[in-house]
């Protein structure tokens, strides 16, 4: 069944959960990553599938997104497939070079305006019966009801490859409370980007960073440099620690409360849960 896949920085949730319920009652069906991928998923892997099926791509522009490596790759791998792309423009940015030859839409002044442009833009591409939602959604059109978001977003995994049966276990809890994953072992990757570049627009971008915490942490310092650009960029950060320390803990962390689960890993999942429960996560 057609769809159109919707890229967009995170900073930008709000306007585009109301972008989706609108296409969705215009019979538009929209691809929209935390209603889409399941929680315990593959966060990129899913992504990269989506945007291979996609019919076209609509690229939500704001100075979030325009800075975001994760939305650059997304717009990018639609051209590169000579996908449609359709730029709409909700707060000013400076647009890349590779998107100014295209016809953007403009929300700016007029939500409602920009949005009966839209739909007019895609009904004239495809026919209303092409993009009728799948059968099992058409109820929540009908009632203008839209669903709960699927996902609350991903989890950056910052950990050792020695840690990975810990990382699997902690994968099963994450599915429980909502969240996909990020994990640079498995996720599809940007060989087009600096490593670094990428991780920052990952790190930026997820919902929620664990550092895994073993004598394995200080063998290499992107785990430290990770850790510092999550802090640095505000997102919510936890320490988890996965086995027993035969060293002190690095002096970075030694300041952050962390969750042991060395000894006993479900009273340490536990406690991770509570804690996200008081942040609200």
């Amino acid at each position: 069944m057609p769809y159109v896949f919707i890229s967009y920085s995170r900073k930008d949730a709000a306007f585009v959960e109301r972008l989706y319920a609108d296409l969705k009652s215009n019979n538009i069906n929209a691809w929209v990553d935390t209603y889409k991928i399941s929680p315990g998923q593959n966060w990129d892997r899913t992504i990269h599938d989506a945007l291979e099926n996609a019919s076209a791509l609509i690229l939500v522009i704001s100075p979030d997104s325009m800075a975001s490596q994760n939305v650059h790759a997304e717009y990018l791998y639609a051209l590169e497939m000579d996908k449609p792309v359709l730029p709409i423009v909700v707060r000013e940015a400076s647009i890349p070079l590779q998107l100014r030859l295209l016809q953007y839409l403009d929300f700016r002044d007029s939500y409602e305006l920009g949005l009966s442009k839209l739909i007019g833009a895609l009904k004239s591409r495809w026919s209303p019966e092409s993009i009728e939602p799948p059968p099992q959604e058409k109820d929540f059109e009908q009632s203008n009801i839209v669903p709960e978001p699927a996902n609350k977003g991903y989890a950056f995994l910052s950990y050792i490859s020695e840690d990975a049966d810990f990382i699997d276990k902690l994968k099963d809890f994450l599915e429980t409370r909502g969240y996909a994953f990020w994990d640079y072992r498995e996720s599809e990757r940007d060989y087009n980007t600096e490593l670094y570049r990428e991780l920052e627009s990952k790190i930026e971008e997820a919902a929620v960073f664990i550092s895994v915490l073993s004598d394995a942490w200080r063998k290499t310092l992107w785990t430290a440099r990770e850790y510092v650009y999550a802090e640095e960029a505000k997102v919510p950060v936890f320490v988890v620690q996965a086995k027993p320390l035969d060293r002190p803990v690095p002096i970075l962390l030694n300041l952050r409360t962390r969750i042991d689960m060395s000894k006993d890993f479900n009273a340490g999942i536990k406690k991770l849960d509570e804690e996200l429960d008081k942040k609200g996560l």
